[in-house]
């Protein structure tokens, strides 16, 4: 990515930038004192094998997130197959909005609106809009699909942030249910969540599966980081049930991935039916999903 066609967002402390042909953001910090503190981590500039999202600071997931079993579920006796976008996986993977294009559809200091490109040739044809605000306190991104079929389809939402300074974060949601996955992150079964009470206490990011999924979340999640002198309040409306964290071995960052449905829920797994969670539009039909982080300063010590 081009650091020339990165646009940035700008109020008060906070700073986010954008990745408009991408559909991504390219950082989000905030001046804490004399301090630039990253609440994401910030884009990297080399060249990445596959789509530049995955070397981003945040991007959307949609038209569903996760996995999706050999890219492929039926719904109302029609087959969608989607590309196997993360080989050798044999799986497909955040479905498709954060591998093809996106155009700036508006700008101004404080917000900034993409909207996803139409393909001649997609599994499934839906609008998206993500509009990028930014207040002194707080980012909104809210999401916006659309069915330009003829037929009802099923469409999920979710984000997909890398989050910064992992050894320094606290994480605080209530998580009380939990995806038991087999080898290759596929769902197995859902059962409580051992960690529950930790998570509503604040539980230490380092301590946290290198990959894990949670379920019956209430689309609320604080994050804290002691060093920084900062903390960031994720809220979701509406209400998203879902997250998946990702803690890979040997990195500074962390993902704390909120989703409408849980992996591969466009299938029946576990017990619970195909198209749990998602939801259904009809043709011309369009749903909004708004994702908040609102930054608060700490008390406490910045190094």
């Amino acid at each position: 990515m081009n650091a020339l066609k990165r646009i940035f967002l700008r109020n008060g402390p906070i700073t986010v930038g954008l990745a408009p042909e991408s559909g991504a953001l390219t950082r989000f910090d905030v001046q804490v004192g004399d301090t630039l503190a990253e609440v994401l981590r910030p884009a990297i500039d080399r060249p990445l094998t596959g789509p530049w999202a995955l070397g981003a600071s945040c991007f959307p997931l949609m038209p569903y997130g996760g996995r999706l079993r050999n890219g492929r579920f039926r719904f109302e006796g029609r087959e969608v197959t989607y590309a196997l976008n993360g080989l050798p996986e044999k799986h497909s993977s955040h479905g498709d909005g954060w591998t093809r294009p996106w155009s700036l559809t508006h700008l101004d200091r404080r917000s900034a609106t993409m909207t996803l490109s139409h393909g001649p040739q997609v599994p499934l044809r839906y609008s998206c809009t993500q509009t990028v605000s930014v207040d002194p306190h707080q980012v909104n991104i809210v999401l916006v699909l659309g069915n330009l079929e003829s037929q009802r389809i099923p469409v999920g939402v979710g984000l997909h942030p890398y989050f910064a300074h992992r050894s320094d974060a606290i994480l605080s949601a209530n998580l009380p249910a939990q995806w038991h996955w087999d080898d290759e992150l596929m769902p197995l079964e859902r059962g409580p969540n051992p960690d529950a009470d930790a998570f509503r206490r604040g539980k230490a990011v380092m301590g946290l599966p290198v990959a894990a999924e949670f379920d019956g979340w209430d689309g609320e999640a604080r994050i804290l980081w002691p060093k920084q002198g900062l903390s960031v309040h994720l809220t979701t409306s509406p209400p998203m049930k879902h997250a998946v964290v990702w803690v890979p071995t040997g990195k500074e960052f962390f993902c704390f991935e909120p989703t409408s449905h849980a992996t591969d829920a466009l299938n029946a797994r576990g017990g619970h039916p195909a198209g749990e969670d998602f939801i259904v539009l009809e043709p011309g039909q369009v749903f909004e999903q708004r994702i908040t982080f609102s930054v608060m300063p700490t008390e406490g010590p910045r190094q």
